[in-house]
């Protein structure tokens, strides 16, 4: 009987978001721009904090930057006053607390586009007990900043002796633009920590259709 079976048949169950305090997790995101055939990624170290009873303050440094290829790491660190950003988090990853904002000494036009989508994509999960295709609506990170999603979990599988959880968000309320790919998030069921993120927008203002994809591995 696969995972999946498995929980369909125990019924619902709880998930949160419960990173490992002292561990550091490297976030790769990935931008991809269609109209001017141009990728970005920006790469970011997380470490967790625990502040009280289910919350966390997320310290994220930005460590680097690649744009269609070359390597602007050392660019990126010039152009700041301080690489972090902090952010409280409770154990549904929805924010909670206060927020520091990056400290930035210039923009240089080369990094400007992915220092404009930076941020970090969490899984917001439902405070009730859920069973593959429940829904529900929460927060999300999209181009632009934190807005609203329609969410559903898919379930849970058994991949390699680690049990993922699938989510999508659809119907996300962005600032600008539409979305035009469901956003999908594969999690790691025991820590909450979503392994992979992809969706796609189609924003006039950039140009038109705009891909995402993050990537966290802990370290």
């Amino acid at each position: 009987m696969s995972f999946l079976i498995a929980a369909l048949v125990a019924g619902p169950a709880t998930y949160r978001f419960l990173p490992e305090p002292g561990k550091s997790y490297a976030i790769d995101l990935k931008v991809y721009w269609e109209a001017k055939h141009s990728t970005s990624t920006l790469k970011m170290v997380m470490q967790a904090r625990r502040t009280g009873d289910g919350l966390y303050t997320m310290d994220l440094d930005l460590v680097g930057a690649v744009v269609d290829g070359k390597d602007m790491s050392a660019l990126l660190r010039s152009s700041l006053k301080s690489p972090r950003v902090s952010m409280g988090w409770n154990d549904l990853a929805q924010r909670a607390g206060s927020m520091t904002q990056l400290q930035i000494k210039h923009m240089p036009p080369a990094l400007a586009p992915i220092i404009g989508e930076a941020g970090v994509y969490l899984c917001e999960f439902a405070r009730k007990p859920i069973a593959p295709g429940a829904t529900y609506t929460a927060s999300t990170t999209a181009s632009g900043g934190c807005t609203t999603g329609a969410y559903t979990f898919k379930g849970v599988d058994d991949k390699s002796g680690k049990k993922l959880a699938t989510y999508t968000v659809d119907k996300i309320a962005l600032f600008a633009g539409k979305q035009t790919q469901t956003m999908v998030f594969t999690v790691d069921a025991k820590t909450g920590v979503p392994l992979s993120m992809t969706y796609q927008i189609n924003d006039p203002a950039k140009g038109g259709k705009v891909s995402f994809r993050q990537t966290i591995t802990q370290m």
